[in-house]
């Protein structure tokens, strides 16, 4: 029964009608060291509760539970009930505690009421109820961020995996049989407020093959086509690095090397990709870009937790045979002329990073928030109705307050600190991008070391690079940095990819790099730069933003091509001497010794 109090501290703390910032709450939950419950329970279930805590208000309040139990606080009535109505498991406490007993004497009308109310929404199940939660929008429009997308929200993303199954027969008798398909993602919303779950919205992505776009709060996960690896929850722009890589020239044994891969997004991306562009061989399309087909794809991860995830996930995508797992080995320290990389050539790239692309974990920007709304004592109607006084008794929050919301105060992110971006202290501010600028420099560096030592691989044509940050410091600044410093040049010249090579999908895409950021990085660099050579450098890159209409998080790609002398495959004088002198087996590494402070995503 601790979980609920401990829980409900972070909740007090927040009072009513305030928007709850998921990154800033997950600091302090995991920042709190006196816990004696799971962090991850504690989190999870203050978010979850307060995404429900709109719906389930009203109901405490209608059931008159905190006027007939004085040992519930609003908090803990919000998290008791919502686990007695939402969690499998129920209350998680001993049958005879005081709390669980509290709750549960007046299970059949909070059973009854929360019926009521989501029938009352229109909803035919609780994931529409949820979803239709979660479409409104958490601030007022007076806090609501002042984008030309402010009222857009990010869709759940599902990509169809087609190792085991189709797009057509997953719409047609598969998981969306039965859904409405829209035009586009900017439908989504007026499909969520449908009466019943078959006829909840989804629309096919434009610029992906096999993706699909359903209403936030989808929750997928206990269906048989997730739990069989027939749909991998991917965000779009995830999806980029897999498709891009697939432009250049290819046999039919070579080789892919993931140098970053778990959680696994990305490697059964490509083992799909590959599978696809096999079983197209025989068809003879004409296509300006290559198909990855043959050969192995490497899957390079040296966190031994990270790679059991990434093994669990290769797995039940059934891309087993096509991935090679080199668990708890560092890409930095594969040699790239190993008799085992001679057939490498192309390398994905997505190194540790911010994560400042991410929805819900912005630097100096608002979170993802919900708005926390908390039960208040009042006497059920019944009883207010039969009462021969007629007292009234006044609605006002623990504080006295009434329910008007209060202005929010969005929280940013600096390291294990939180602070109010409505902050009057302005050395705490500048002390803020101190040190997030200090965090960049360390972040770029390890970036620009792996993306050097993916354009030493002597074999490799194409290359690339990606990550889920917004800042140009680990995106453009990365780019032209690995590209002035020549690396690899002994097997051939590197030179981004240009936008009419890339694929089709990828080549529409219409937000592009930022020139400014490769002229601000070659004055810094002291290396000469048009305007029109920025241009064209932004022009290869790809630039995803969050909070828009395309429903993305932040994102940036480039891709790389070398050009190549003699075979058409680089040279290989390296990798026949290696050959020469080494025993097959494994390459195996230790752990490498730098930090880089960075976050992975996939």
């Amino acid at each position: 029964m601790t979980l609920y109090y401990e829980a409900a501290r972070f909740l007090e703390t927040s009072n009513d009608n305030v928007a709850i910032a998921q990154g800033s709450l997950k600091s302090r939950v995991f920042g709190t060291k006196d816990l004696k419950s799971k962090p991850t329970q504690v989190y999870a279930l203050v978010i979850e509760a307060t995404k429900w805590s709109q719906a389930l208000a009203p109901i405490i309040e209608a059931t008159g539970l905190l006027e007939e139990e004085k040992k519930l606080t609003p908090c803990l009535a919000l998290l008791t009930v919502h686990d007695l109505l939402l969690s499998k498991g129920g209350i998680a406490a001993p049958k005879e505690h005081v709390l669980r007993k509290s709750v549960e004497r007046h299970q059949a009308r909070l059973s009854s009421n929360f019926t009521r109310a989501r029938l009352k929404a229109g909803c035919g199940s609780l994931e529409a109820w949820k979803a239709k939660l979660l479409a409104v929008d958490p601030l007022s429009s007076e806090d609501a961020v002042p984008t030309d997308d402010s009222r857009f929200i990010h869709p759940r993303w599902v990509r169809i995996n087609t190792l085991k199954t189709s797009l057509d027969h997953e719409l047609r008798d598969g998981i969306f049989k039965g859904w409405k398909q829209l035009q586009s993602i900017k439908n989504l919303n007026s499909a969520r407020s449908m009466p019943n779950d078959n006829a909840l919205g989804f629309a096919v992505d434009d610029h992906v093959p096999n993706l699909i776009a359903t209403p936030p709060g989808t929750d997928l996960t206990g269906t048989s086509a997730y739990k069989e690896g027939r749909i991998i929850l991917q965000d779009k722009a995830s999806c980029f690095p897999a498709l891009l890589l697939n432009p250049g020239t290819s046999s039919g044994s070579d080789d892919i090397l993931d140098a970053c891969a778990a959680p696994g997004n990305k490697t059964t991306h490509l083992a799909a990709l590959c599978d696809e562009a096999r079983a197209n061989n025989s068809s003879n399309l004409t296509t300006n870009h290559r198909s990855i087909r043959g050969g192995t794809i490497f899957a390079v991860e040296r966190d031994p937790e990270r790679a059991k995830t990434l093994e669990s996930m290769v797995a039940t995508a059934g891309a087993s045979d096509r991935v090679s797992i080199l668990a708890k080995q560092d890409f930095l320290k594969l040699r790239a002329d190993h008799v085992r990389f001679a057939n490498v050539t192309s390398i994905l790239l997505d190194p540790s990073c911010s994560g400042s692309g991410i929805v819900g974990r912005d630097e100096g920007e608002p979170e993802t928030t919900y708005k926390l709304v908390l039960p208040r004592h009042s006497v059920p109607h019944s009883q207010a109705a039969s009462s021969k006084q007629g007292r009234k008794r006044k609605r006002s929050g623990q504080n006295g307050s009434t329910s008007q919301p209060v202005s929010t105060q969005a929280a940013i992110s600096n390291g294990d600190r939180f602070i109010s971006s409505g902050s009057k202290d302005p050395s705490a501010e500048e002390q803020s991008v101190e040190v997030l600028q200090a965090r960049l420099k360390r972040l770029s560096s390890f970036q620009i070391t792996m993306l050097k030592h993916a354009m030493s691989f002597p074999r490799c044509s194409h290359i690339v690079y990606s990550t889920c940050s917004i800042h140009p410091e680990e995106d453009e600044h990365v780019v032209l940095e690995a590209l002035q410093s020549q690396a690899g040049a002994e097997h051939g010249e590197w030179r981004p990819l240009r936008r009419d090579s890339q694929p089709v999908g990828l080549r529409n895409w219409p937000k592009r790099g930022r020139p400014v950021a490769f002229l601000g990085k070659a004055k810094e660099m002291e290396a000469d730069m048009s305007k029109v050579r920025a241009d064209e450098l932004a022009e290869a890159c790809l630039r995803c933003d969050k909070g828009t209409s395309e429903g993305t998080m932040g994102f940036f790609v480039c891709a790389f091509e070398r050009t190549i002398s003699g075979d058409g495959r680089g040279s290989s004088n390296g990798v026949e001497r290696e050959m020469s002198r080494q025993a097959a087996g494994d390459n195996r590494q230790v752990d490498s010794d730098d930090e880089w402070e960075g976050f992975g995503d996939d």
